[in-house]
C-alpha cells in the first residue's frame, strides 16, 4: 500500500510504501498526486519512504515506479529514497548515471537517517 505523507511542504510529494504495493496504488495515489502538484509547481521534490513494514512490489507496481522514475525524473528537483532494503538502494543508485544536468539530484538514506533525509529534501 502507498500512503501520502502530509507533513512536508506542498512542492514535496512524500509517500510511504508498506505491505504489498500494487499498480493500483501507483495509478490511484502516486500518478494523481504528481499531476495535482505539477499543476501548482514547476519542479517537485520526491520523498519516498520504504520502512521495514514494506513486503514487496507487484510487477505492475515496479513498472509504474520505473515509468515515473525514468520518464518524469526531469520534473523533479530532488529525490530522497529512505530504505534499508539493499536491492532498492542499488536500483536507486543505478538511476543516477542516467541522470543529466537538468534532472533530479537523487540521494539514498537508511531508515535511521529519516530526519536527515527529510531535512535534505526541504533544503
Amino acid at each position: 500500500m502507498i500512503e501520502l505523507i502530509d507533513e512536508l511542504p506542498e512542492n514535496i510529494l512524500a509517500i510511504r510504501a508498506t505491505g504489498l504495493v500494487s499498480g493500483d496504488d501507483y495509478q490511484n495515489i502516486v500518478s494523481s498526486a504528481v499531476e495535482n502538484r505539477r499543476a501548482a509547481h514547476d519542479k517537485l521534490r520526491l520523498f519516498f519512504h520504504i520502512p521495514p513494514t514494506f513486503k514487496k512490489f507487484t510487477t505492475t507496481a515496479l513498472w509504474d515506479d520505473a515509468h515515473i522514475g525514468l520518464h518524469r525524473l526531469r520534473g523533479f528537483e530532488r529525490v530522497a529514497v529512505v530504505t534499508d532494503i539493499e536491492w532498492l538502494k542499488t536500483l536507486t543508485n543505478g538511476i543516477k548515471p542516467l541522470d543529466s544536468a537538468d534532472s533530479a539530484e537523487i540521494r539514498v538514506f537508511a531508515n535511521g537517517e529519516f530526519d536527515e533525509a527529510r531535512n535534505w529534501i526541504r533544503a
